[in-house]
């Protein structure tokens, strides 16, 4: 009877030991049409040292992975071999995944609190995209001519003005979601240092250390550097045929300098460009230069894109994307950006959209203008000549 006993606590103590070592984690089922075995890949997003990949393998059509996180964080997973990925919020509950090997992308996440809020905000998305037509106008956008594509651009920047709000609204409804605090970190591009701050404290006390608060909190330091005001900092860097090229040189020889951020393989930028072109063309006789600072890694595909977009002023990069040390010194965390800046260095503008780059200009050089009027000796006469080069609108 002794021995029964010692034998029934001796399971009662494995069984929980082995329900401790599991309380708290996650367990992720999946089921999978299209493949009946194989492998699928479990990874962060952004890996670091405190997280890797993680494989399982498919057995008629199903998988699970076992494990347990620090806090939740986005994920993705993949079937070794097939293209489409899902990418998802990962936390420590029961997890189910159900779709198509070849379409994993579309595959239903069902368990994640955190899955569910980006579900959500998706779906408020998808009906915006609707209203704008966006899937159809980014079609026709590459078969239009120059004037269409004005158009089109007008209509996108419209929706993504609508989606960034749509998404100020979610986050502030949503004070305890760890999606709110991806989501906040997606914008935080568009948001002056002060308007961040603000969203950051509106979220609720047991998120405030959380990963991509603490990551907006660093960005807002680095953002202070960079802010309206502040010279812009200063760096040196090879120009595609390899000679070193000094901002403040390019700054001090003209009257306003857009430091612009972009790369061939960013469509956004690549719409934007005959915008940039455009002011380029327009104002650079009146002393307006142009530092394009890629964040490409192939300098073929870089070069490519110069000549075929027409941007014929400086560029410059590091060939190494988004590690760019540049990037980085200037808080940049999405492309296109840009930096607008005068003679001195001083930042004058942040993110200038757009027609808002070509408003800005004449605003400037109008200002410019009519200071140089009310400076000038008086010759005696009741009339003035106009220079060729005045604005034919007046500025906002």
């Amino acid at each position: 009877m002794r021995k029964l006993i010692l034998i029934t606590f001796a399971v009662f103590v494995a069984f929980a030991c082995s329900k401790k070592s599991q309380e708290g984690g996650f367990v992720i089922s999946g089921t999978l049409s299209g493949i009946t075995d194989g492998k699928v890949i479990l990874q962060p997003l952004e890996p670091d040292l405190n997280a890797k990949a993680d494989t399982a393998i498919i057995t008629k059509g199903t998988f699970e992975f076992r494990g347990k996180l620090a806090e939740p964080d986005v994920y993705v997973l993949s079937v070794d071999g097939r293209e489409s990925k899902l990418m998802f919020f990962l936390e420590n509950s029961k997890i189910t995944i159900k779709g198509s090997a070849d379409s994993l992308a579309k595959a239903e996440v069902k368990g994640s609190a955190s899955n569910n809020d980006q579900k959500l905000f998706r779906s408020m998305v998808d009906s915006l995209q609707k209203v704008y037509s966006v899937e159809s106008i980014v079609k026709e956008y590459n078969m239009s001519n120059d004037a269409r594509k004005v158009e089109i651009r007008a209509v996108f920047n419209k929706f993504q003005n609508k989606a960034d709000s749509l998404q100020k609204t979610f986050i502030k409804r949503h004070p305890k979601s760890y999606f709110s605090a991806y989501a906040l970190r997606n914008i935080s591009y568009s948001l002056t240092t002060v308007q961040l701050d603000e969203m950051i404290k509106g979220f609720d006390a047991s998120l405030q250390n959380y990963k991509y608060i603490r990551i907006l909190k660093e960005r807002i330091k680095k953002l202070k550097a960079v802010e309206i005001g502040k010279i812009a900092p200063d760096f040196t860097l090879n120009d595609k045929d390899g000679n070193p090229v000094k901002l403040s040189e390019q700054y001090a020889k003209s009257q306003y300098l857009l430091v612009d951020f972009w790369a061939s393989w960013c469509g956004p930028c690549r719409a934007e460009n005959p915008a940039v072109v455009a002011a380029f063309n327009k104002f650079n006789s009146r002393g307006f230069n142009i530092v394009g600072v890629s964040l490409d890694e192939n300098r073929d595909m870089w070069v490519q894109a110069i000549e075929k977009d027409g941007l014929t002023w400086t560029h410059v990069s590091d060939l190494k994307g988004w590690k760019s040390s540049i990037a980085q010194l200037y808080a940049v965390t999405a492309i296109p950006s840009n930096f607008l800046v005068d003679k001195t260095g001083t930042i004058i503008a942040i993110n200038l959209r757009g027609e808002e780059l070509n408003q800005k200009l004449q605003e400037l050089m109008y200002s410019a203008h009519r200071s140089y009027d009310k400076s000038a000796p008086a010759t005696g006469t009741a009339t003035s000549t106009t220079p060729a080069a005045e604005p034919t609108t007046a500025p906002k």
